[in-house]
């Protein structure tokens, strides 16, 4: 009876020092969905950019992931914004840029 009694409190204790990770592994667990769920759009607009537009300004670049955007949208495959896009080329020439100096 002694050594269940010990059991039960270590178990309590244990429990309580993981009470905090539930919530973080049920975060990990809603943004693992998301990305699960634009998987495939992120993908075809990935492939498309690797594929056609490395030659292409920045304006086309976005004009046609815009493009690509909007018809997943409508084809019902999901894809995350590529608001972010611009964002990160923009920064990736100042870089280059200021390596050039």
């Amino acid at each position: 009876m002694k050594i269940c009694a010990q059991k039960l409190v270590r178990a309590e204790k244990l429990i309580g020092g993981l009470g905090g990770e539930k919530d973080r592994w049920s975060q990990a667990a809603v943004d693992l969905q998301a990305i699960y769920d634009n998987l495939l759009g992120n993908v075809l607009i990935s492939a498309g950019v690797i594929a056609y537009l490395g030659p292409f300004t920045t304006a086309f670049r976005e004009k046609c992931t815009g493009s690509w955007v909007r018809l997943c949208k409508v084809k019902h495959f999901s894809s995350r914004q590529w608001s972010n896009y611009r964002k990160r080329s923009e920064e990736a020439g100042r870089r280059k840029l200021r390596y050039e100096d």
